[in-house]
């Protein structure tokens, strides 16, 4: 029995040892081992420690030998999700290589949504031994990924990181799919080597509510003397606007010249334009009269007007008199009228 317990004990050890690779073909061997092992007889039934060791040092082994004969190379294209709003976004999109078995060469097709456009792609970590191409037309659609190596690389990882701009105005998935045909994974053996591709792409959420943060605005369309303008203001987290009525000015008048109107007795009035418009404004020029009486002209024929040779205003019109106090020249009686001539 002891001889027993000490087989199944180097046994466990040398699977625990043993890399994944190698298990798949000691498989058979672990089952042989077992099959081979002295039978007890039915008069000695074995203790319970042992069997349960048995089963334990079995189900612990041949785990990762049937993980490893079922492990397949899968190229993952991610599923980014990005909340909408206005304009656009650069998302990273990763293509990740996983359960790499060993890869020389990969010749890859990426085809993506039509409203999407790749800014940059770069390099990942995966079969960094390997070579890859840059595509010369970022704009190319679907576009060619090409890796070239001469030994296996099994290193698995992110191959790729593409940088997509996304268009944020509407409630959508943006797919993005690999594909490959025949020969186009293989190992330095020039083997096929089979790798399950899965697409992804960029999800546009509908727009979280933003609790917009204002800046301090700016006149986009300026106010006039009487008509309003407008103020724009901006949203420093979303670029949300909202707009603002601004005041209309009003008139400017600063610069009053004279009318030169003014007379002896009467003040004149002066006028200015606004410095913003054409619009004007006459208001009375106060004292500026002359402070001095009218000084007539001499004329003294009634036909002809009578003007005020400083003014300039006009004393007496034409064919108007000017009648003095009048004088008696016949005395009324007491029943007969008088005249005033």
């Amino acid at each position: 029995m002891k001889r027993i317990l000490a087989f199944l004990t180097v046994l466990a050890l040398a699977f625990s040892l043993m890399p994944a690779t190698a298990l798949a073909a000691e498989a058979e061997a672990v089952h042989t081992a077992v099959v081979d092992v002295p039978v007890i007889e039915a008069a000695e039934p074995q203790p319970a420690p042992i069997a349960e060791a048995i089963h334990t040092i079995a189900a612990e082994n041949t785990a990762p030998v049937v993980a490893a004969l079922q492990a397949e190379p899968a190229l993952t294209v991610a599923t980014e999700t990005v909340s909408g709003g206005s304009g656009t976004a650069d998302v990273d999109v990763t293509l990740t290589l996983t359960d790499n078995t060993g890869l020389a060469g990969i010749y890859l097709t990426m085809t993506y949504d039509s409203a999407l456009a790749i800014k940059s792609i770069t390099r990942g970590s995966a079969v960094s031994s390997m070579t890859f191409t840059m595509p010369g037309d970022l704009s190319a659609n679907p576009i060619k990924l090409l890796f070239d190596g001469q030994d296996a690389d099994t290193s698995s990882g992110v191959l790729l990181t593409v940088t997509f701009t996304v268009p944020l105005t509407a409630e959508k998935t943006y797919a993005v799919s690999l594909s490959a045909g025949a020969g186009d994974f293989y190992d330095d053996n020039l083997d096929d080597v089979d790798v399950t591709l899965v697409p992804g792409g960029v999800t546009v959420t509908a727009a979280a509510a933003c609790e917009h943060v204002w800046d301090d605005g700016v006149i986009t369309t300026n106010p006039t003397c009487e008509g309003k303008g407008v103020k724009t203001f901006t949203c420093t987290v979303c670029n949300a606007t909202k707009t603002e009525d601004v005041d209309p000015t009003g008139h400017s008048f600063t610069n009053y010249v004279s009318d030169g109107n003014a007379t002896c007795a009467a003040d004149g009035t002066k006028t200015a334009k606004c410095d913003n418009c054409d619009q004007t404004s006459t208001v009375t020029d106060v004292d500026s009269h002359l402070s001095v009486a009218h000084t007539p002209d001499g004329v003294t024929d009634c036909s002809q007007a009578s003007i005020c040779t400083v003014c300039q205003t006009t004393l007496r019109a034409a064919g108007e008199h000017s009648w003095n106090d009048g004088v008696i020249t016949t005395n009324p009686t007491c029943e007969g009228k008088g005249v005033k001539t």
